[in-house]
C-alpha cells in the first residue's frame, strides 16, 4: 500500500481568467507527483486564456474543453464526469497549490488511512501577484462536523481532496455550491481527515468571487442555513443580514452594509461563530 500510485484528477473551471490561469497551470504541472490527470475547461473565454492554455497542450496528462457552459458549478460536474481519478479536487483558474509536494502530500495521506474519504488542510489568501497575506486556517478541530459546518463554512475548497463519488455540485447555486457539496460529505458520514498544512494560496482580487458582496450571495446562504436546518438564532441572524443588505442596494446606500459587516463579525465573536453570516 506504501508504494500504491493512484491516479490523482484535478479539475480548473475558467472563465476570462487569462491573467492569472498561466500560474495555475504551472503549480499543477510542476507537482513532484506524476501520476496526474489535469482537466482545464474554458467557457470559451474571449481574453488570452486559449492562447495560454495551448502552450502546455503538449503535456500527455492535460485535457482541454473549450465549450460554453451553465456556470463554475456546471463546469466542474462536468469535469467529475469525465475524470478518471481516484482522487479528485478542482483548483479554480485564479488559486494555486501552495508547493509542488502537495499531491504527494495527498496521496500519502490516503495511503495511510483507507478508511479516509476527504483530505482537508489549510491555505493562505494571496493578493493578485502572489504575496502572501494572511493564512486560513481551522482555529479549532471541533469546528471540522457536521453542526458546525450546518452554520459555517469551515472548508478551504482549494485545499480539499476526496475518492471520487457520485456527489455533484448544485447547479442553481452560484456561490455557495462548494458549502453545499461539502455539507454533502458530513451529512453521508464520510471519513474527513484534517491536515494542519498548507496546501493552497487563495487569490483575493477584484473580479474574484470573494470580493463579491452582494444580497444575492447573501440570499444562497440563508436558504442553505435554512435547508441545513442550523440553529433558529443563526436562520434568523442571516435573514436580518440580507435584509440590510436588500436595502442597502436599493437606496444604493453602502452604510447598510458596513453596518451589516460590523455586526456580523461582533456578533459571529460573541457567539463563538455559532451565529454568522459566512
Amino acid at each position: 500500500m506504501e508504494n500504491y500510485n493512484p491516479l490523482v484528477s484535478i479539475i480548473t473551471p475558467s472563465y476570462m481568467q487569462g491573467e492569472f490561469i498561466e500560474d495555475t497551470i504551472i503549480s499543477v504541472l510542476n507537482q513532484t507527483y506524476q501520476n496526474i490527470e489535469y482537466i482545464i475547461l474554458d467557457s470559451c473565454s474571449s481574453d488570452d486564456t486559449d492562447d495560454i492554455v495551448k502552450k502546455y497542450i503538449c503535456r500527455p496528462n492535460l485535457i482541454y474543453v473549450r465549450e460554453k457552459d451553465n456556470g463554475q458549478a456546471h463546469a466542474i460536474n462536468k469535469g467529475l464526469e469525465l475524470c478518471k481519478g481516484e482522487i479528485v479536487c478542482w483548483l479554480n483558474s485564479d488559486d494555486i497549490f501552495f508547493n509542488n509536494g502537495v499531491i504527494t502530500k495527498i496521496v500519502e495521506i490516503f495511503n495511510s488511512g483507507p478508511t479516509i474519504d476527504m483530505i482537508t488542510g489549510d491555505g493562505y489568501f494571496c493578493d493578485p501577484k502572489l504575496n502572501l497575506v494572511s493564512p486560513i486556517t481551522v482555529t479549532d478541530i471541533r469546528h471540522m462536523s457536521l453542526e458546525y459546518m450546518k452554520g459555517f463554512d469551515v472548508i478551504l475548497q482549494p485545499s480539499t481532496f476526496w475518492k471520487k463519488n457520485g456527489f455533484r455540485l448544485d447547479e442553481k447555486l452560484n456561490y455557495a455550491f462548494d458549502w453545499k457539496y461539502f455539507m454533502e460529505f458530513f451529512q453521508a458520514k464520510k471519513s474527513i481527515y484534517y491536515c494542519r498544512e498548507y496546501l493552497s494560496c487563495y487569490r483575493v482580487h477584484e473580479a474574484g468571487k470573494t470580493k463579491t458582496d452582494t444580497a444575492i450571495r447573501k440570499r444562497e446562504i440563508l436558504e442553505l442555513v435554512i435547508q441545513f436546518e442550523s440553529s433558529k438564532f443563526n436562520i434568523a441572524w442571516n435573514y436580518v443580514i440580507l435584509l440590510l443588505y436588500l436595502l442597502s442596494e436599493k437606496l444604493h446606500a453602502p452604510f447598510f452594509k458596513k453596518l451589516a459587516r460590523h455586526a456580523n463579525e461582533h456578533v459571529s465573536n460573541m457567539s463563538c461563530k455559532k451565529i454568522y453570516s459566512c
